[in-house]
């Protein structure tokens, strides 16, 4: 069996009043999903005293900016036609088709930053078109962001 060219989607985003920006969304691998997951759990143990003794109780910690980032980071292709307040081309750091392993290197602070001067508006459509091209994050994770 020979892999198949991941599906990638374009979307011009309606939150754009000049009509200008857009997103490129590529189909999530497993090693891009399994990143996500990292990218937002943190899970500890804690030990709850009680009348029968101690017992180990496991919490977690969920994020729902941190996973939208992460969903988005992961597997855009290109974000274009974005500009910063200081007029530079925002997230100019993603490269279309690059590995996840690069962008794993680099991390996602660059991203962020870019991704931190947007209305939450665009950044919650750009994760509903992420969504639109992976359905199984919605479905794994209840999010209808």
């Amino acid at each position: 069996m020979k892999l198949q060219p991941k599906l990638t989607q374009k979307f011009m985003l309606e939150t754009d009043p000049e009509g200008e920006a857009y997103i490129v969304v590529r189909q999530a691998s497993q090693g891009e999903t399994r990143r996500l997951a990292e990218l937002t759990a943190s899970q500890r143990q804690v030990v709850q005293e009680g009348p029968r003794g101690n017992r180990i109780a496991y919490e977690q910690d969920f994020n729902v900016y941190e996973e939208r980032s992460a969903m988005i980071y992961l597997t855009a292709d290109e974000i274009g036609g974005i500009e910063g307040i200081d007029d530079k081309k925002l997230f100019s750091m993603i490269k279309p088709q690059e590995p996840v392993a690069f962008r794993n290197i680099r991390g996602m602070g660059l991203f962020q930053a870019d991704l931190d001067q947007l209305h939450d508006s665009m950044v919650a459509e750009m994760t509903r078109r992420v969504l639109e091209v992976n359905p199984q994050w919605a479905a794994k994770n209840g999010n209808g962001s």
